[in-house]
């Protein structure tokens, strides 16, 4: 049984934790920005402002701290596959330098 994942799989997976992340900010975050923003523009009362300035905090904390962490974990795995393939490169590099008489007892 094999752990390894292909670099192609690994840059995919980062693809789309990258692409959700953005999705979360645009679709989700900036959209109840603007629907909290439109409710603040017909209706001035004091609840629909404290709700508005709860949802730009609350907007606000996830882009900081969760999609930060979302961003920062696409930037860790793509390091980490990119460090594995050039860790697998140098050792069959190194494989392929053995000296012939080694290579000859090999086989």
């Amino acid at each position: 049984m094999s752990t390894s994942v292909s670099p192609t799989v690994v840059d995919a997976q980062v693809k789309r934790h990258e692409e959700f992340s953005t999705d979360i900010k645009t679709n989700a975050l900036n959209r109840a920005r603007e629907d909290v923003a439109a409710v603040l523009h017909v209706s001035k009362s004091g609840l629909t402002g404290a709700v508005d300035q709860l949802i730009n905090e609350w907007a606000s904390r996830t882009e900081n701290i969760v999609l930060r962490h979302m961003h920062d974990m696409a930037e860790w795995v793509s390091k980490a596959k990119t460090d594995q393939v050039n860790l697998d490169d140098d050792h069959h590099n190194q494989v392929k330098n053995i000296p012939i008489t080694t290579g000859d007892f090999l086989r």
